[in-house]
């Protein structure tokens, strides 16, 4: 069995045509599709068409930031300008469609993620671990989400960029990944953390040097969570805007309950919370992967780099404690180092190949309930 990037490439290509081949059937049959789901939440048009199942959920507030930016609909307020700007900016110079120009993006930011992943993966473990991680990566149950209309596809790839520039020591790369990833998502200031990690103990450079190229990240970092703020209050005259709409939200995500430990404990993990039928902020799903986290953490700890460690147990752990685990399976997608551990810890490919199946059989599974608008993640 070959083990290259070519083979990795072609896995990639070909799950990602499932992927959309599904998508496609089910949009076909316009009966399937729960359309009061769609009309109770925001959407730009009340019209339901072929094109209507491949921009549910968050797809529709990105659209509507690309086509018209931040206004009157304070929910919006809530997502992240970069991927917007990126359909703007790009719609700017071609004549296609917002939604065309999107899914360019995503595809283009995964396939990049999966380049950058196999080489991490591979300068560390080896060619087999590098090819194993990145299936593992795709075969994850929500996965389908870096090739919808969402950013999880541009966060892993800005996480991916960040942790290649320090592996390779490339102080421009960081520097350009710490200004981009705050303006993506929430998480992306966190990255500063194991990011400083690697700068000062572990970049072969002089103590001087060294104290240079953190204050550059820092500033990096800095700058573009001040860059998000400025473009929050320029678009919507108050700087707190995107951080007060999330309370507007089920998942009422908000950095203050880490200091509410036992009020977040009875919010989320209460009998109530355990809710087979997967509905938001009180999913079953949600809990029983936060608890699979939190056992990989150890795992991940014992056997991969420490910076890995750090990055993952900072995100993913402040995102579980600062909201209600809604969404928790899609937002630890980008925590790459998940999917290393499954494939350096199976030493068996009959194990690894097992693994992957079941886990994109599960993914098809609920691609079909996404695609009919039944909530996923």
């Amino acid at each position: 069995m070959s083990y290259s990037l070519k083979n990795v490439l072609l896995i990639t290509a070909a799950w990602t045509c499932v992927v959309y081949v599904m998508l496609a059937l089910i949009a076909s049959q316009s009966e399937l599709f729960l359309d009061s789901n769609f009309l109770s939440n925001f959407h730009m048009s009340d019209a339901i068409t072929f094109w209507t199942p491949w921009q549910t959920w968050d797809a529709q507030g990105y659209l509507q930031l690309a086509q018209q930016w931040y206004g009157a609909e304070h929910g919006l307020h809530a997502y992240y300008p970069l991927f917007p700007a990126l359909i703007f900016a790009i719609q700017s110079i071609l004549p296609v469609p917002h939604l065309v120009i999107g899914f360019f993006i995503v595809n283009v930011c995964f396939f990049a993620s999966v380049i950058l992943l196999y080489q991490l993966v591979q300068q560390r473990f080896g060619d087999r671990t590098a090819f194993w991680s990145v299936v593992m990566l795709q075969a994850f149950p929500t996965a389908f989400f870096f090739h919808l209309f969402y950013t999880e596809s541009l966060f892993l790839f800005l996480i991916l960029l960040l942790f290649w520039g320090l592996q390779k020591q490339k102080l421009r790369v960081v520097i350009i990944a710490a200004l981009l990833l705050p303006l993506a998502r929430a998480q992306g200031v966190l990255l500063i953390v194991p990011t400083l990690y690697v700068v000062t103990r572990k970049w072969n450079s002089s103590f001087n040097t060294r104290k240079r190229f953190v204050l550059y990240i820092v500033a990096g970092f800095g700058a573009g969570f001040l860059l998000y703020l400025g473009i929050m209050y320029a678009s919507t005259g108050s700087i707190s805007s995107g951080f007060d709409a999330q309370q507007l939200y089920t998942s009422q995500y908000s950095i203050q309950q880490l200091f509410h430990p036992l009020q977040w404990l009875a919010n989320t993990w209460g009998p109530q919370h355990w809710s087979l039928a997967h509905l938001p902020g009180n999913s079953s799903l949600d809990r029983v992967w936060c608890i699979t986290f939190v056992l990989l953490l150890i795992g991940i700890y014992k056997t991969l780099p420490r910076e890995w460690f750090i990055f993952t147990a900072l995100v993913g752990l402040i995102t579980a404690f600062s909201g209600n685990l809604m969404s928790f399976p899609r937002f630890t997608l980008p925590l790459f180092p998940l999917a290393v551990f499954i494939a350096v810890y199976c030493k068996r490919n009959t194990c690894l190949a097992i693994t992957a199946v079941f886990l994109s059989a599960s993914q098809l599974a609920l691609l079909i309930m996404h695609a009919r608008n039944m909530w996923v993640a």
